[in-house]
């Protein structure tokens, strides 16, 4: 389900965590976001 960006972050100079930090912000399964069952999800790999 979850598409990876290939060549992020080395090739663009990003500091190692730094697209995992901001792509992690990004609500691209809201009803994963905005459910609020996070303690019953399985935590993702």
């Amino acid at each position: 389900m979850i598409q990876r960006i290939q060549g992020v972050p080395e090739s663009k100079g990003w500091p190692p965590g730094f697209f995992e930090e901001t792509a992690g912000s990004i609500p691209d399964f809201p009803e994963i976001y905005y459910e609020g069952d996070f303690e019953e999800r399985e935590p993702l790999a």
